[in-house]
Parts: structure tokens; C-alpha cells; sequence
């Protein structure tokens, strides 16, 4: 078009002339005269100066410069000596048209040649086709075999649609050329045509073709092998810029007989060979793909899971490639909308994907976790109350008079007065965040003050104007009347003389705020030819219990006495029953440790091997029960104090509905009776 220039030359002539200088030689009293001097005259260049731009004005720098045929360089290019005359100009680049142009150089002169590259149309690009022959025939057929460009120039420029095409050159004299060239969108593609005169007739091309497997699924891949003679061009169906010989894989994703043909070209003309590869249909694989959780704070996990008839599953998000089938728990460490993609793998390669997403929400300060209990539901009055926590916040405050404590701890708390204790522990966490619990615990009433409780002890026999002993202990008493006693105490031990036979009754009386008690014994006085043998009254304080372990069920050492006669003896023992009927198990038994080890069993057991005294329900009172008979020889003995919790498996017959709780049994004394030397 007129309106676009596309070339602007720019012709700086520059002459240069010689100039003839006179010389004037003067003589001014020399003896010798100086010699003549011829000037030098300048050099005469010719050079080339060759620049780019394109349509809108912008450089375009390092684009190929032609001269005559020969690559010189890129733009800006220089050359500060070249040859007068005529020139051909050729200037390419990746994207741009081919520019040429001829130029005629004067010498002596400096050309500025500024040339406008024009951008190749984006679905287009350019095939420059050279030859080394004039009047050469030059075609350019299409993949379909239609003619798409013919021209004799030796050198042509077309602008063609992306693709593949076949490119020959033949003059008659000349072994025929022919090429296959892939024209790029956008790219500028150069083919030379060297053309070589016939010595003789050339010969055939030949070529081979093999595809291996031939059957295959849609999406696997065929081996495919060629080899050929007498060629100059191979081309192969699915193989871009195929050799002479070569192999290459191939991916076939179209179900059917797929028709594969190379084609061999030289000078002797062309050859094909054809294969056919039966394409299978193939399906992808099912995918079943899960996040379980909808939504999860950070710091907390998820649970993917997956299933596939695949061979393999890829997970994004950093998870890589498993197994077809499986769970696996990710942390969640940012927040935000997190999108899970599977993608299953299956024959030919084909794939099923599915994403399925979480919700992570930003990590909220949770309130501390607190463990607060008050150990029994119900403890007696006096008794201290046990109280434990746990908390991972950083303190616990405690109501009921405890106060601040640390997170974790144990105490117990006294109380004052009965009746039900309620705790409030406050566990304080973050952003004094708190966590409030509570329990109670009931204190039973105080019990009523207890009759006051007397053991009395004489000796059984005793003859006439002989000492016999009384022997008493109390509990709870404020004063205390005995037969026979001035002024008794609390406890004591008299000795009294009775100067006619007969039996006597002895009574004792405790008093106290409750009231009273009396136990009356007796004292036989004969005459002097029998032998008296006083009772063993011993004061004790012990108590057994059910609820703690073995250790607790027994006292091992609660009282210790001597026997000066052998004989057949009574054991009595005076148990307070403190709790009334709160507990019906206050069952026990006792057994007697000679001093050489050896065990004293009763000699008349109703468990087994041991006599049980059973429970005596009421209200709190005391008693006086018989432990069993015992044959003892003279020497010492340890009373061994059992609850009869520890036998009660063996011989149920004496539990009362079931023992589960401390069912304690407390003795404040024993009695040993003689009774028969036989």
C-alpha cells in the first residue's frame, strides 16, 4: 500500500577529493636545502549500516542479517568494509515476516538501510524456501496432497497455516528434492533446496514399518520402528520431525483399527509401508472420594478416604500418590476453605477425578478441662472430707474455705458441723476463660452421747480368807460404784478377802450424761483344798475394718497375756458397736499365737476351723461376746484380732446382704476365764 513505507533508506554520500598542496621551499642561510614532501591521501570506505523496527516504531533488536545469502549478524549490524554493488538483503526473526531487499552500494559511501519488520498473523506462519539452482521448480503440497504454493523464484517467502506440508524443488538435469517441514504459528521456517545434478538414474527409496504391541487399549502407548533407503525425507503418521530411521512411542487414544503409514522420499521417487494397530475401548476407573469432616479447627486432623478399581491414586495438597483403597489423617495447620483433589489412574491411562473440601476455622480458646471429686458421698462426723482436681488450665480456685491452688491436687477438708458440704472448684484457663464443677459430700449428725461402757473381771474361785482380785475398765463413764470398792476409778484392779464360803455377786455401774451400765460377775469362796485361778481381764483398744485391704482386716498384736494354770479356757471379748445399724456386717473372729508360733484354734468353731462372732445390730451399745473355747498349756499368748470379712468367701453363712463398706468392729477388751483342767 502506499500509505505504508516499508523501507526507508537513508543514502549518506560522502566524496572525498584530493587536494594538491604547494610547497614553497625557502632557503634562509642554510647550506642544504630541505627535500620536497608528498601529503597521504585519505582512505575511501564503503560500508553498511542495517536497523530494524517494527510497524509502530519500536526496535527490534537481534534480528538475523542476510547479506547475499551469508548469516553477518543481528540488528543493529554494522559492517565498516564491504564490497561496492549490487546486494540482496535478507533480515529474519521468530514471529516477524521475512524481509528482503536489494541494494545497490556506491563506493565510498555509507548505506543506512532501516528495515519495518511486519508481525506474522497468529494462526499463521512463514515458510522461506531457498534453491542453489535458478528456474528451479519449487511446489509446496499440504498433509491432503493439494498444491498450496509453486513459484521458480530462487529464493520465496509464503505465509501458510500452521501445519505440516511437503516442500520439492526439481529442474531437469537435477536429482528431484523433496522435504517435509512443519510450519509453526507465529515462526518463521527455512527450507534449502541443494539440488544435484544427474550423473545416473537414483535409485528407489525403500522403507519398513513395525508397531508393537498391535493391540492395545485406548490411551496405551505403541512402540513404533522404521528403517529406509535411498531416502532423503521420512515422514511417519504421529511422529513430528521423523529421521531416516529411528523409533518412536506413540499414544493411540481413539478406539478402532488405526491405519500407521510412513512415507520414504528421494531422489528416485517415494515409498510407503503401512500398519494397522487395533485401538481398544477403554473406560476410567470409578473413584469414590471423601473428606469426612465438614469442618475443623486448626491444630485438629481430617480423615480422607478413597476407593478406586484403578491402580493408583494422587492426591494434591502435598499427599502424593497412594494405594487404590485407603484413610489417612492430615493436620489442618492454616485456616481457610481447604480443596482436596483425587485423581484414579487406570488402563490406558486414563483417569476419573473428584475433590471434595474442609472448612478449617481459625483455633478458638477452649475453656481449661477440669476434674473435681469429693471422694465419699457420706462421712461420719469428725471425719475429714477427701477432695481431688485436675485441670490444664493454670490455677483452681476451691470454695469451702481451701482457696487458690494449683491445677492438680489432693486435700482434706475438716468440717465443724454436719450436714451437706457443697464444693465449687473454679478452674481458670486463657483470656480468663473458666470452667465451674461441683460435688457434696453429707457429714452425719453427731452421734448422741454413748452409755458409758464397764468390763468387769473377778477371780472365779478363790478359797476362804484368800485374796481374790476384781478387775474393771470403763469408757465414757464420769464415775464408777463397784461392790466390795471404795472410791473405784475409771479403771483398776482391788484385791478383796472373804472370810466364809458362798458366792459372792459383784456389780459394776459406769455412769454418765447418757445414763448407765452395770455387769455384776461373782466370786466363789470354798474352802482351802481347791486351787483358785483368777479371770485375765485386759483393757484394748482396736478395730478392724472391712474397705482397706488386707492390712486393715487384721491386728496381728491386740492383746497379749500369760497362763499360769493349763486348762481348758473362755475368751470373751467387749465390743462396742459404735455405728448401730448403719453396718450389720461387724462380724469377727480371733486366734491365739503361742509364743513358740504355733496357732490356737477354738474348740468350738462354727466356720470351719473358726468361730465367727457375729454382728449384733441395735442401737450403738456394747457387748460382751464369747469368743471360743481354747485348751491352753502354761506360758504366753497373742490374741490375733480378724474382721470376718477375710473368710467370708469360704463360709458366707453369717454375711448380711453384702459387705461394702468399712463394717469397722472395735474392742475395748478381753476376758479369759479358766474353766476345766480337763
Amino acid at each position: 500500500m502506499a500509505q505504508l513505507r516499508n523501507i526507508m533508506e537513508v543514502h549518506l554520500r560522502t566524496r572525498f577529493k584530493s587536494v594538491a598542496l604547494g610547497v614553497l621551499l625557502v632557503v634562509l642561510g642554510c647550506s642544504k636545502a630541505q627535500l620536497p614532501t608528498t601529503p597521504k591521501t585519505p582512505e575511501i570506505t564503503t560500508s553498511l549500516v542495517v536497523t530494524a523496527i517494527d510497524p509502530t516504531g519500536q526496535n527490534v533488536d537481534s534480528a538475523l542479517v542476510y547479506v547475499d545469502g551469508k548469516l553477518v549478524g543481528k540488528t543493529p549490524y554494522k559492517a565498516e568494509k564491504i564490497e561496492p554493488g549490487r546486494h540482496v538483503i535478507r533480515i529474519t526473526k521468530e514471529g516477524f515476516q521475512t524481509y528482503r531487499r536489494e541494494i545497490d552500494i556506491i563506493e565510498g559511501e555509507k548505506f543506512v538501510l532501516e528495515a519495518v519488520l511486519s508481525p506474522l498473523p497468529p494462526a499463521e506462519g512463514e515458510l522461506v524456501i531457498t534453491s542453489n539452482q535458478d528456474s528451479t521448480l519449487i511446489k509446496v503440497k499440504n498433509s491432503g496432497g493439494e498444491v498450496v504454493a509453486e513459484t521458480y523464484e530462487r529464493e520465496a517467502r509464503f505465509e501458510l497455516a500452521a501445519g505440516a506440508y511437503i516442500v520439492s524443488g526439481e529442474k531437469p538435469g537435477f536429482y528431484k528434492v523433496v522435504k517435509a517441514v512443519e510450519v509453526k504459528s507465529g515462526e518463521s521456517t527455512v527450507v534449502n533446496l541443494e539440488l544435484q545434478p544427474i550423473t545416473q538414474e537414483p535409485p528407489p527409496p525403500t522403507i519398513s514399518l513395525s508397531a508393537d504391541p498391535d493391540t492395545i487399549f485406548a490411551g496405551q502407548i505403541v512402540n513404533l520402528s522404521w528403517r529406509s533407503t535411498n531416502a532423503t525425507t521420512v515422514t511417519v503418521d504421529f511422529v513430528d520431525n521423523a529421521s531416516l530411521n529411528g523409533q518412536a512411542q506413540v499414544q493411540l487414544n481413539l478406539p478402532g483399527k488405526q491405519e500407521i503409514t510412513a512415507t520414504a522420499i528421494g531422489p528416485g521417487g517415494e515409498a510407503r509401508d503401512t500398519v494397522y494397530v487395533q485401538v481398544l475401548e477403554n473406560t476410567p476407573p470409578t473413584l469414590m472420594f471423601d473428606v469426612v469432616e465438614d469442618s475443623v479447627q486448626v491444630g485438629e486432623e481430617i480423615t480422607l478416604t478413597w476407593q478406586t478399581d484403578g491402580f493408583q491414586v494422587v492426591i494434591d495438597q502435598g499427599i502424593g500418590v497412594r494405594g487404590p483403597t485407603g484413610s489417612e489423617r492430615i493436620l489442618m495447620e492454616t485456616a481457610g476453605m481447604k480443596v482436596f483433589t483425587a485423581t484414579a489412574y487406570g488402563d490406558g491411562n486414563l483417569t476419573t477425578q473428584k475433590s471434595d473440601s474442609v472448612k478449617v476455622l481459625p483455633k478458638a480458646i477452649q475453656p481449661p478441662n477440669l476434674e473435681f471429686n469429693v471422694i465419699p458421698d457420706t462421712v461420719e462426723f469428725g471425719e475429714p472430707v477427701p477432695i481431688e482436681w485436675n485441670s490444664d488450665g493454670f490455677q483452681v480456685v476451691i470454695d469451702q474455705g481451701v482457696g487458690v491452688r494449683g491445677p492438680t491436687g489432693y486435700e482434706e477438708v475438716q468440717f465443724a458441723n454436719p450436714g451437706k458440704k457443697v464444693f465449687t472448684a473454679t478452674a481458670y484457663g486463657q483470656e480468663n476463660l473458666i470452667t465451674i464443677r461441683k460435688d457434696s459430700v453429707f457429714i452425719k449428725e453427731a452421734p448422741e452421747p454413748l452409755l458409758p461402757v464397764v468390763f468387769l473381771s473377778t477371780t472365779r474361785v478363790v478359797t476362804v480368807d484368800s485374796f481374790a482380785t476384781i478387775t474393771w475398765y470403763t469408757k465414757n463413764a464420769d464415775f464408777v460404784v463397784i461392790d466390795y470398792v471404795e472410791n473405784p476409778g475409771p479403771e483398776g484392779s482391788v484385791k478383796v478377802k472373804f472370810s466364809t464360803p458362798g458366792i459372792r455377786l459383784v456389780t459394776a455401774t459406769a455412769f454418765n450424761s447418757a445414763g448407765y451400765t452395770s455387769v455384776t460377775d461373782t466370786i466363789e469362796v470354798i474352802e482351802p483344798e481347791v486351787q483358785p485361778v483368777d479371770d485375765i481381764i485386759i483393757p484394748a483398744n482396736t478395730a478392724v475394718r472391712a474397705d482397706k485391704g488386707e492390712e486393715r482386716m487384721s491386728d496381728l498384736n491386740a492383746a497379749s497375756f500369760e497362763i499360769q494354770y493349763a486348762g481348758k479356757y473362755k475368751i470373751f471379748a467387749e465390743v462396742w458397736y459404735n455405728s448401730g445399724d448403719t453396718q450389720v456386717n461387724e462380724s469377727f473372729y480371733i486366734q491365739l499365737r503361742a509364743e513358740n508360733g504355733k496357732m490356737k484354734f477354738p474348740e468350738d468353731p462354727n466356720a470351719g476351723i473358726y468361730k465367727v462372732v457375729p454382728d449384733d445390730p441395735g442401737e450403738p451399745h456394747t457387748a460382751t461376746r464369747d469368743c471360743g473355747t481354747f485348751k491352753l498349756d502354761q506360758g504366753k499368748y497373742t490374741i490375733e484380732f480378724h474382721h470376718y470379712a477375710k473368710i467370708a468367701a469360704m463360709y458366707p453363712q453369717f454375711v448380711n446382704g453384702s459387705i461394702d463398706g468399712p463394717e469397722s468392729v472395735y474392742i475395748v477388751g478381753f476376758k479369759i476365764v479358766f474353766i476345766t483342767t480337763k
